[in-house]
């Protein structure tokens, strides 16, 4: 499993327990990774 499946699940856990997406993916942590 690539770090991008963990990360698309483990989001897709967390948006389906309904936490608020800036708690487990901030802005700042998303820009970083999509730089990579």
């Amino acid at each position: 499993m690539t770090f991008e499946q963990k990360k698309a699940r483990a989001i897709a856990l967390m948006d389906s327990k309904k936490m608020w997406r800036s708690n487990y993916a901030p802005p700042l942590l998303r820009i970083l990774w999509r730089l990579g």
